[in-house]
């Protein structure tokens, strides 16, 4: 019953896209935060190295990112050591990658594509997944119902 409602249930990214742009308000940060690419080395001269690479030409910026690996995410203002939090919320936002910036955890390399303040929207790319399974969630059990109406009919018909 489980594989038929989810077979079913069919929630595209035109769904979602749909209800975001009908609820603005519900899609809002609720604090500081930032878009920022980030790479982590355990040593200093992998970081330097791969800096050097990477600013040397920020135009093949993507092609160059797939050598290594690295997180593109939200991060918020205040959950990340504090000398991250620095590089990412006080200095200005550039087109090239800040670091390498020694934590207890490695050498970190960061480019801030974006900052956002408190009630700014959310950009939907950063929504777009959780809300598809949300709206699949809110429409599983009707369409469980549905499938079990559908099942017990057939049934009772044959009978």
């Amino acid at each position: 019953l489980d594989s038929m409602t989810y077979d079913r249930l069919g929630i595209k990214e035109q769904d979602a896209l749909e209800f975001y742009s009908a609820h603005p308000d519900s899609f809002r940060f609720d604090d500081r935060w930032a878009e920022v690419i980030h790479l982590g080395f355990l040593h200093f001269e992998d970081a330097d190295t791969a800096a050097q690479k990477l600013n040397a030409n920020p135009k093949k910026l993507d092609s160059l990112l797939v050598s290594y690996n690295f997180d593109h995410q939200l991060v918020q203002f205040g959950h990340l050591p504090e000398i991250l939090d620095s590089v990412i919320f006080k200095l200005s936002v550039s087109k090239r990658f800040r670091g390498p910036i020694e934590t207890d955890h490695g050498h970190h390399l960061l480019l801030v594509k974006k900052r956002y303040e408190k009630g700014n929207r959310i950009p939907f790319v950063f929504v777009r997944e959780k809300l598809i399974q949300a709206l699949a969630q809110a429409n599983y059990y009707s369409t469980k119902s549905m499938i079990l109406d559908s099942l017990y009919k057939d049934f009772y018909d044959r009978l």
